[in-house]
């Protein structure tokens, strides 16, 4: 099997500003639609979410209305069985006997999104927020899952966790990552996916090797494996045969998943910028990925240029 790149394509860019963390989604009338965010990371003028949209697949952009820009938004959407997407506004706030916080859905095909309050039971974490990561997945019964993050005894872990009731609440479902305390920062940040209805593989970063698991239970035990020796922001996207996944090390790099095994990894792109990438199939054999070139955890914008940039490929067998 040959991954073969189409084309590499610059969507937005600015000489004044970063731009990073860009998550797009692309319908099928060729309107597409983006969350990103300008300024420096973690500073207060910067990491402003902007929600946009294109009617010329990205040759101009317009303000989008129908997606509130909130901060820490990270705008992983999924198809339910039912037509409708559904996303959740990555941050969660303690409450009494529970963390709470927003799950974001649309009936309009992803033009337009509400936000309805959820609740998650059952945690242990010792921290004021944690944090939903990568996509809500649903299983064959309707249930749906998400990975969570939060600092216990002042590191990260997380967790799968279970709603049966559409996403108003979530349940500790099962630990998934390793409470290793050599990792720098812990488990924290990453995505999973249903192999089959028992299987699922999740990957997940850990400010040290980023980390690949496997469960033959469906999220009850895990073996866990080193993938890289750092990433960040692991995508998975499930084609015909096979899983793609991108992480980014400051560039982007990608990787297949096929008979139980990565094969090994391909740069996309080796220069500056956040590392977080997002990933959209286009069709059988053709998938996107978007990322950013900035100046990323610089002192100053010294590039000529900030871009998000989107890149497509096709799967040759």
């Amino acid at each position: 099997m040959e991954i073969r790149q189409l084309s590499y394509k610059t969507i937005m860019q600015s000489r004044t500003t970063e731009l990073h963390f860009p998550f797009l989604y692309e319908k099928s009338d060729n309107e597409w639609y983006m969350t990103y965010r300008e300024g420096p990371h973690n500073v207060p003028e910067g990491d402003i979410v902007k929600c946009v949209q294109s009617k010329d697949q990205g040759q101009t952009w317009i303000p989008w209305e129908g997606l509130t820009p909130e901060p820490k938004l990270r705008w992983n959407r999924t198809k339910l069985k039912n037509g409708n997407y559904i996303s959740h506004r990555f941050r969660f706030r303690k409450g009494g006997n529970d963390y709470y916080g927003y799950i974001l859905r649309s009936d309009s095909k992803g033009v337009d999104w509400t936000k309805t309050r959820s609740e998650i039971y059952g945690l242990t974490m010792d921290t004021e927020f944690v944090y939903m990561s990568g996509n809500i997945r649903e299983d064959i019964n309707g249930d749906l899952y998400v990975m969570l993050f939060g600092v216990f005894e002042e590191k990260f872990t997380n967790c799968l966790l279970r709603s049966q009731n559409g996403g108003d609440t979530w349940n500790v479902y099962s630990e998934l990552g390793l409470r290793n305390s050599s990792f720098t920062e812990g488990a924290g940040e990453g995505n999973f996916l249903f192999l089959n209805q028992k299987s699922i593989l999740s990957v997940y970063r850990t400010g040290g090797p980023l980390i690949y698991a496997l469960s033959e239970d469906k999220g009850m035990n895990w073996r866990h494996f080193v993938l890289d020796q750092y990433g960040v922001n692991p995508q998975l996207l499930k084609m015909k045969d096979h899983i793609i996944c991108t992480y980014g090390n400051h560039g982007i790099k990608l990787r297949y998943f096929i008979e139980g095994k990565f094969s090994h990894p391909i740069d996309i792109y080796t220069g500056s910028g956040s590392g977080y990438s997002n990933l959209q199939q286009l069709s059988d054999d053709r998938f996107r990925v978007v990322f950013d070139e900035s100046d990323f955890l610089m002192s100053q914008v010294n590039s000529d240029y900030q871009k998000l940039v989107r890149v497509e490929f096709q799967i040759i067998r």
